[in-house]
């Protein structure tokens, strides 16, 4: 069955007189064939924030697959070369030509269950520990 990556909602704010205060998180619904999926994106890391709100805006991830799903692990999408793509496609190598400086907040946010996070390439090559774009 086909899985596609579409998005629901984007940001929450609270309006309390005339001063708009932002949430500690961004609340996003991706919508899927397989059901709702609802994440948190955090203001302390702003760059990836604002990076996938950004892709967000702009319908990068509508229509894409979640080209690697390992059961009790990981599902992964955001290869902007999978929209709609055909069964024999190579899958999981297009992003877009820039990375986003790394936010890593540990122990405060960490890879666990359940957890929202970007991609990178390895450290061997990625030394900065930047994140994929998508």
């Amino acid at each position: 069955m086909k899985h596609l990556f579409t998005l629901l909602t984007a940001i929450v704010f609270v309006f309390s007189g005339l001063t708009l205060h932002a949430q500690e998180e961004t609340l996003v619904v991706i919508d899927t064939d397989m059901g709702k999926i609802k994440v948190k994106l955090y203001n302390d890391t702003p760059l990836h924030r604002d990076n996938f709100i950004k892709h967000v805006n702009e319908n990068t991830y509508d229509g894409l697959l979640f080209h690697r799903v390992i059961k009790q692990f990981m599902i992964q999408a955001g290869d902007v070369n999978l929209k709609d793509a055909p069964l024999d496609s190579i899958l999981g190598s297009g992003d877009l030509d820039y990375t986003v400086p790394a936010e890593i907040i540990y122990p405060k946010y960490f890879h666990k269950w359940g957890a929202l996070c970007a991609a990178r390439t390895p450290d061997e090559h990625n030394p900065e520990k930047a994140s994929s774009a998508t």
